[in-house]
């Protein structure tokens, strides 16, 4: 089931039965549907989402970005919240997400995804997905991109700030930073 607030997807419900990929692929084209056409460039404020997700699972989608819980991967109901916020000022991607609460375990991987805009230096399959671990992003273990639609996605297991990033191409150069585990980093 979809629930729709406004004109934004605020969370999709796992269907019993369906595979997974069912779900991410309806959820992912429902925020491109109803809800990607807005963004944080421009000096616009966080904007997201909070939904509340239980054993069931279920998937929280607004502005070009979707998570999607298995069932299992909570043990209890709690509200899960998914802001889109300016990206830091030599950052060579325009916005990060932050998923709360943060460091929350899950008990199953998770499904992210995420529109992105291709910086000025990088062709669109040098993004990748990557998650702020102290103060470096590091990339997403096998995330993907899919350059065409310009969509990369990943398996998380962990509430964290995420963004898609630009990696450090054959070069190991940024213009934006500095490369650290070949992710340029602001």
């Amino acid at each position: 089931m979809v629930r729709i607030s406004g004109s934004k997807v605020v969370a999709v419900d796992v269907a019993k039965g369906w595979p997974p990929w069912v779900t991410v692929v309806c959820a992912s084209f429902a925020c491109v549907l109803f809800a990607c056409g807005e963004g944080v460039r421009g000096g616009e404020g966080p904007v997201g989402e909070a939904a509340v997700l239980g054993k069931a699972g279920g998937t929280i989608a607004f502005h070009g970005v979707s998570l999607t819980l298995l069932a299992g991967a909570l043990d209890h109901d709690i509200s899960i919240s998914v802001r889109r916020t300016k990206a830091p000022e030599r950052a060579a991607w325009d916005s990060v997400i932050d998923i709360s609460p943060m460091a929350l375990t899950l008990n199953k991987t998770a499904t992210l995804v995420s529109t992105f805009e291709v910086p000025a230096d990088r062709a669109a399959n040098d993004i990748t997905l990557g998650v702020l671990v102290g103060a470096s992003w590091r990339p997403v273990a096998n995330a993907q991109t899919d350059g065409d639609n310009y969509l990369v996605s990943g398996q998380i297991v962990q509430l964290s700030t995420y963004a898609p990033v630009a990696t450090c191409g054959n070069n190991g150069q940024c213009l934006s930073g500095r490369c650290d585990s070949g992710i340029c980093q602001p």
